[in-house]
């Protein structure tokens, strides 16, 4: 049998512990962010923004490296998308403060450019080459288009997923294929023969 004068004593135990944890020392409300989590392809990135409220600085934290990078500019960053997995992001104040944790999925991407390190390099001027671009995901609808970021460097011809790239002059131009609201995207350096 418990007596009133125990009961009371544990009420009063279970209402100063519940006092002690609701009146724990919590950041006020100093960062403004969308902390939905966040889906990114693989080698592809993604951008948010943020506003801090007070002058303090931010400390960003990647649970697992090995799966998202993240890199801090002027009111925003940028999450990369290394391997596939999932991770998550917290968002401290420089003295410890939690102010966000965001969940992050790194996924398979929708369009596959098979082009090593993003990069492309073809000696001389006339030269030919040829990329074929990869749909993995067969329910994304969309029509394949491809751009050059610099037309004097490279022309090119395309047909669906495949484009035929020629070489004009030496530079470098940054070649994307769009697939419905998807896109990826290399860099096609045009060198002398010498490879300069």
């Amino acid at each position: 049998m418990i007596s009133f004068r125990k009961l009371t004593s544990t009420f009063f135990f279970l209402t100063l512990l519940g006092s002690c944890a609701s009146n724990e020392t919590k950041p006020a409300n100093l960062l403004e962010v969308d902390s939905s989590p966040i889906s990114v392809e693989l080698y592809h990135a993604v951008t948010r923004e943020f506003v801090v409220k007070e002058d303090i600085e931010l400390v960003f934290t990647v649970e697992n490296p090995s799966i998202a990078t993240v890199n801090v500019g002027e009111g925003n960053f940028t999450v990369y998308g290394s391997a596939i997995g999932d991770t998550s992001l917290t968002i401290t104040s420089s003295n410890g403060d939690v102010l966000a944790n965001i969940d992050i999925d790194v996924i398979e991407p929708v369009i596959y450019l098979p082009v090593p390190s993003g990069s492309l390099y073809v000696k001389g001027i006339g030269k030919t080459v040829s990329v074929k671009g990869v749909i993995t995901d067969s329910s994304v609808a969309g029509e394949a288009i491809w751009s050059v970021s610099d037309p004097e460097i490279i022309s090119f011809e395309a047909q669906e997923l495949l484009a035929i790239f020629t070489t004009l002059k030496r530079g470098n131009a940054l070649v994307t294929l769009t697939y419905g609201e998807h896109e990826a995207s290399f860099m096609l350096y045009v060198t002398n023969i010498k490879g300069e």
